[in-house]
């Protein structure tokens, strides 16, 4: 388990999750470097092949737009530009807790700290030309940069309703836990389900059972936010509530087709830290 520290900051408006800091879009007065709006013309060609080339080099890359793209999961939240922003936040946060990989080498050195990773997301959501602005050595800046090569696709950002392309920067810090004050042994349970792997009819019937999540010492930590996703043949669904399993999340649950992977995503806080706990099930047939 890891403690995320990032923020979502646009030339206009910095957006906070509960203090944190979650993603910043690259601007001139990034102190680690700077970039300009591209633009490359190129003469219309008669030749099918170069005008494909043509069109695919003649695109703006900006730094803001009108609408920052939001990451992948919170399409449930249009129309609600501030719970989706907060949604879009709190998604990137999880997507990082649970993918990044601290390497060995840095973990046996003691080595913590953050990189910076700037990245391109075009006007069809698709993350590309990603770039290392800031290591710490010891694989920290590769294992970055790897973790954003496996972002799902995002919403694209947009300008005036028009798909465009943005580059973003994101800081992503590598810090080692104190295991005498944050023991990594957190524990996320449902009532009685027990095991991995259960049946929708069990689901079911462990619907209204508490969700609750426990440090090493017993201790119940309180839930700020609970995702439930749903992965089934390489579609993805999703819910978000407070803690509860509220009638929109029955509604979520109850139309889940077996054979699929349901993961729960707790948001608990201790101290001013915020920590990701999530269980996984398997749907049986």
């Amino acid at each position: 388990m890891k403690m995320i520290k990032s923020c979502f900051q646009t030339q206009s408006e910095v957006i906070w999750v509960e203090g944190l800091p979650l993603l910043s879009p690259s601007h001139k007065q990034h102190p680690f470097k700077k970039f300009a709006s591209m633009r490359i013309f190129i003469a219309m060609a008669m030749v099918l092949g170069w005008c494909s080339l043509a069109a695919a080099q003649n695109v703006e890359v900006r730094t803001s737009a009108e609408v920052m793209p939001y990451f992948w999961g919170c399409q449930e939240w249009d129309g609600q530009p501030e719970q989706k922003r907060k949604c879009s936040n709190e998604k990137l946060v999880r997507f990082i807790t649970n993918y990044l990989q601290y390497p060995d080498s840095a973990k046996e050195e003691g080595i913590e700290g953050t990189v910076y990773v700037s990245f391109v997301v075009d006007a069809n959501g698709l993350v590309g030309n990603i770039e290392l602005l800031k290591d710490i050595g010891y694989g920290c800046g590769e294992a970055a940069m790897q973790l954003v090569k496996e972002m799902p696709r995002w919403e694209p950002a947009t300008e005036a309703g028009t798909p465009v392309s943005v580059r973003l920067n994101l800081p992503i810090q590598f810090k080692l836990k104190n295991t005498a004050e944050e023991p990594d042994d957190y524990s996320l349970s449902w009532g009685k389900l027990i095991g991995t792997e259960i049946s929708k009819d069990e689901l079911l019937n462990h619907l209204y059972e508490r969700i609750t999540v426990r440090d090493a010492f017993g201790n119940e930590c309180y839930i700020s936010d609970l995702s439930f996703d749903y992965e089934r043949k390489g579609r993805h669904s999703s819910v978000r509530s407070n803690g509860l399993v509220t009638p929109e999340v029955e509604k979520f649950l109850q139309k889940l087709k077996p054979g699929g992977q349901l993961s729960l995503t707790a948001t608990v806080q201790k101290g001013v830290d915020f920590f990701q706990v999530s269980r996984t099930f398997m749907i049986l047939k």
